[in-house]
């Protein structure tokens, strides 16, 4: 048997880690392209924010097209001073 000498494994430490870096920038690179091309980041956020949008613009939850009617300034809302009778 051959003695095991530390001057042989001198450099793999840093080997290792500069493999070890490539691999994870790769794994990054193609899990952000996959989110690019898929827009996974825009589906997530697009839902929710039309019901928020509506809640902001019109005070009521849904989206801001659908939910026009109930907007407190609609101008053609029926109104009148004397109130109910």
């Amino acid at each position: 048997m051959r003695p095991n000498n530390k001057k042989n494994n001198k450099g793999q430490v840093t080997v290792e880690a500069v493999l070890m870096v490539i691999v994870v920038l790769a794994v990054v690179t193609l899990v952000g392209d996959f989110f690019k091309s898929n827009e996974v980041f825009k589906k997530i956020v697009h839902a929710p924010w039309q019901s928020m949008s509506g809640m902001l613009q019109n005070g009521t939850w849904g989206p801001p097209s659908e939910t026009n009617f109930a907007h407190p300034n609609r101008g053609d809302q029926n109104r009148t001073n004397e109130g109910d009778q």
